[in-house]
């Protein structure tokens, strides 16, 4: 599955914080929530913090700050192999 750098940032705010998200009067912000909760990275929690990360999300957000930043020169594999110079 590949994320929007939008539903990144949601994730990462409910992963690490109980306030609201400063956007979450966006248009777009309360269908990207039931998105994400329908595949179950988030779920509406209480009135205290009404949304949160499941613990597929968790483990999604491990799997993120896991990743090793490339030490050598990193060439996007998109971009590899017979394009014309």
């Amino acid at each position: 599955m590949m994320w929007t750098p939008y539903e990144i940032e949601i994730i990462l705010h409910h992963n690490c914080s109980l306030a609201p998200f400063e956007r979450n009067t966006a248009p777009s912000y309360w269908p990207t929530v039931k998105r994400l909760v329908d595949v179950g990275i988030l779920r509406r929690g209480d009135i205290e913090s009404p949304v949160e990360t499941t613990d597929l999300g968790k483990g999604l957000v491990r799997l993120w700050c896991e990743t090793p930043i490339p030490v050598q020169q990193f060439v996007d594999p998109r971009f590899m192999g017979g394009g014309a110079e």
